[in-house]
């Protein structure tokens, strides 16, 4: 069980080549664990998570990212 594992941001694809065929154990052990975790699925994953493609399924990860990262605090000096 996890017990230190830290707040994760997980962008998955639905067709993701190796990932895709492991399902979602990664999350799941992340809520099992009561444990901070985001997760976006996407239809399709055009690399970049829409950098430089923005008509994908995935376009907009990056600023879901930038707004996760900020609501917890990651990057900001106390």
């Amino acid at each position: 069980m996890l017990r230190y594992a830290p707040p994760a941001f997980v962008a998955k694809t639905a067709d993701e080549l190796l990932f895709g065929r492991a399902g979602y154990a990664l999350i799941q052990s992340w809520v099992k664990a009561h444990r901070s975790n985001e997760f976006n699925p996407s239809e399709r994953r055009d690399y970049g998570f829409g950098l430089g493609h923005p008509n994908n399924t995935a376009a907009g990860e990056t600023d879901g990212l930038f707004r996760w990262l900020n609501l917890n605090s990651f990057g900001k000096k106390n």
